[in-house]
Order: C-alpha cells, then structure tokens, then sequence
C-alpha cells in the first residue's frame, strides 16, 4: 500500500512539475508578444503650395480727379452700366458719407430692436439662448479671421441684446438714442457733398477694386502656356501695375489656379475631385485638378486646378498658400511592421487570449508607419479593437 501511495505521490509532483514548466514556457512567449490595439483612423493625402489665381479679367480705370470709393465688397456681382466707384472731392467727403452710413444702420438697428411686433412677444429664456449662440457664432468668426461675418454677426448681438433690455424691463425704449442719432445726421447730411462723378462698366461681371499688372498675362487661353519661371515670377510680385486702373470685372464666377507641386509619389491625377483650403478664407472649396505637366524636375509638376465657388476672401489676392486635399481615408490603422504575408495574403497575426490568429489587411492607404485597412464586419480581416502583435512574430515575407 505504501508503495503504491509513494508512486501516486511521484507522478502527482511530476506532472505539477512539467506542468509548471508549460507554464512558464507559455509565459515566456506571451512576454515575447508585443502588441498594439486596432483603432479607427482617418488619413488624408494633403499637399500644400503656392498657387496663382487665373481669370479672364477686364481692368478698369479712371483718368479723372477726386478720390475714389467703392459702394460695394469686392467680389459684388454687377450689372452692364452698373457704378463700381464714386468719386468725391476729398478724404473728408468719403469719411462724411461713411459716419452717415453707419447713422443710419444704427437707428435702423435700434428702432428694430424697440418694435412692439418684436418685444412684446419675445421671452426672456429664448432671447438669451438667441445671445448665447450668435456669441458663440462670432467667437468663431474672430477666431477664423472673416471679416465680413464678424460684422454681421455683431450687429445681429447688438440687436439681441437691445431687445432683451427691453423684454427684461431695463429700458422702455430707445427713442432718446433715436432722436440723438437723428440729428447728428441731419447735421452731417446737410454740411455733405455730392459725388463729383461715378465710373460704370461696359460689360457685367463681378468687380474687384484692385489691380496688379497680371490682367493682361494671366487669362484662360493662356494658363496653358506658363512656365515655372512665370509662376514664381508672379508669386514674387514682379508686375507692373496699370496706369490708372481701380479695379477690375471678371466675367463669372469660374476661376483657375496654377501652381507648382511635389507629386512624385502620384497621388494626384488628372480630373480628381480636391478640396481646397486658403489662408486668407475659413471656407473649404470643391475643386477639380484639370491638368498636371511634367517638366524637366521629375519630382515637380504644374498643376492646374478649376473651381467655380467665389467668396469676397478669394479675389482679394493674386497668389494664396493653398492647402489641397485629395480623399480622406477611414478604417483600421495597422502597424506596417506588423504586416506579415502568409500564401502571398498580406496580414497581421493578432492575439486572442492566448491563441495567435492571422486576419488579412485590405490596404486603402499606405505610409511609410502604418497601412489603413478597409472597415469590414468580416472576422477574416482585422478589425476594431483586435490585438495586433508587433513583435515576437518571425517576417515570413
């Protein structure tokens, strides 16, 4: 009996024994596992450069005397006939007629601000959760630099918070203001000058008041047959400005850019959709990439790019720093040192508990440190959230 106790006592120890060496065996290779979770990710092919603005462009001029304003943005459409500037006899004239202007707007405002249609259905809760969010609006505009919306939306506070004093009961009205106004405009209409002419255009289009010498250069017909030394000629402002010219019509709202680009990787292509972004604008602009040219740098191409979106911020400059996005990319980020090949598949091996599992990759996008694969519900690919292992795995590749 008691040898037999002493041989179940033996094996009992060596099978805790050898299974404490599995153990540590498998322990020892968890270590050797490196790992890293799948995410979801997004990528961008972006390429930034210089690029010149190309419109078929009329310029405008004036030989007279007087000093010249412009009763509408850059930018306006106009009309055949339409007046683009007025001429007055001096600074002090332009500067009256501006302070009556802003007069005006202002008793508009607040006789806006005191209508009974307006006050005596407005509540309180509603008028500040108005004021809240036009705040909120022109914080963003401050902080994207547009100009033109920062004045709309202050003036659209201003309104708001006119009514709520009202509402609340802080002020009855604004008559007395009113009243103030009024005759400081009256003062101001009476002592005014009449314009001493105006400048109209012959053919109708959107005007812009500046002028940089590239009217005549830079057109549809001829962006074909700019070089590189143009290009960097007319980024650097090399021009000869026209004599007595005040601004310009462009025909329509279509216009062109032509700039120089690093696309040795070809990312982009001929009639690709692009987004465009610019400094001096906080708005995103839909694009079409019209051509590409080599040209004897085989890294460089000329790139030509047409777009038919207009705002006030994009005729104001001849040449902008353009950022152009082509696509965005969205699935599983991976790792590149992770891809292994196993039968020629691409894929990773991730780890489920202690199970090692290859799962393929469909690349969508590849840099030099990871691989984007496409998002799938497929177990056969690697998905979300799966343990990809790194390192510990041999390259069979």
């Amino acid at each position: 009996m008691n040898a037999i106790i002493s041989k179940v006592v033996v094996f009992c120890l060596s099978l805790f024994l050898i299974l404490t060496v599995i153990a540590q065996i498998n322990f020892a290779m968890k270590e050797q596992y490196k790992t890293e979770t799948a995410i979801l990710y997004t990528a961008t092919d972006e390429i930034s450069f210089q690029g010149v603005f190309v419109r078929n462009e009329t310029p405008v001029t004036y030989d007279g005397n007087g000093v010249i304003s412009y009763p509408y943005p850059d930018g306006s459409k106009i009309a055949k006939g339409s007046p683009v500037a007025v001429v007055y006899g001096s600074e002090a004239d332009i500067l009256n007629e501006s302070r009556i202007e802003e007069l005006e707007a202002e008793i508009d405002m607040l006789r806006e601000s005191q209508d009974p249609g307006t006050t005596e259905v407005a509540e309180p809760e509603f008028i500040s959760n108005q004021i809240t969010e036009r705040y909120k609006l022109l914080a963003g505009d401050i902080s994207l630099s547009d100009i033109s919306a920062v004045h709309e939306r202050k003036n659209d506070l201003l309104t708001l918070l006119n009514i709520m004093q009202i509402v609340t009961g802080r002020e009855e009205n604004y008559n007395d203001r009113i009243d103030l106004l009024s005759s400081q405009l009256e003062t101001l209409k009476a002592s005014a000058n009449e314009p001493i002419g105006t400048i109209t255009v012959d053919e109708g289009g959107y005007f812009v008041s500046y002028v940089d010498g590239y009217e005549s250069m830079l057109s549809f017909d001829t962006i074909d047959t700019l070089t590189v030394a143009d290009i960097e000629r007319i980024i650097e402002g090399n021009s000869t400005p026209i004599t007595n010219g005040i601004g310009k019509v462009f025909e329509d709202y279509r216009w062109k850019m032509v700039g120089v680009i690093d696309n040795s990787d070809g990312d982009f292509i001929q009639g690709a959709n692009v987004q465009l972004r610019f400094g001096s604008s906080p708005d995103t602009v839909s694009a079409q990439i019209e051509e590409l040219k080599e040209i004897d740098d085989p890294t460089k191409s000329i790139i030509i790019i047409s777009c038919s979106s207009l705002n006030t911020n994009l005729v104001q400059h001849r040449t902008e720093r353009v950022e152009m996005k082509l696509a965005d990319y969205e699935g599983i980020r991976v790792p590149r040192k992770a891809l292994r090949f196993v039968d020629g598949v691409k894929g990773v091996y991730t780890k489920l508990g202690e199970e090692v599992i290859f799962k393929k990759v469909d690349a969508i996008y590849e840099d030099e440190h990871y691989v984007i694969s496409r998002k799938t519900t497929d177990s056969s690919f690697v998905v979300m959230y799966d343990d990809i292992i790194i390192e510990g795995v041999e390259r069979n590749d």
